[in-house]
């Protein structure tokens, strides 16, 4: 698990506005003044993928992905 960044794009129209995901690096060198810090890897994640919205690194990857490869497996 990684650290990240999480924002909302206040230029999309409200309806259609969503929490992105910033992976530390593309945060640093690329968008320094957006978001807000999360701790992933002390605090954790929920069961859900998340990638870097710019570079779509994976920041997490859910237990239940694993899960559902070895039960589609049998």
């Amino acid at each position: 698990m990684n650290d990240c960044y999480f924002f909302v794009d206040e230029e999309v129209p409200l309806e259609e506005r969503k929490i992105s995901v910033l992976c530390v690096e593309c945060h640093d060198t690329k968008m320094p003044e957006t978001g807000m810090f999360y701790q992933g890897s002390k605090e954790g994640y929920g069961p859900f993928d998340y990638k870097c919205c710019l570079c779509g690194n994976l920041v997490h990857e859910s237990d239940e992905s694993d899960e559902d490869e070895t039960t589609n497996k049998n």
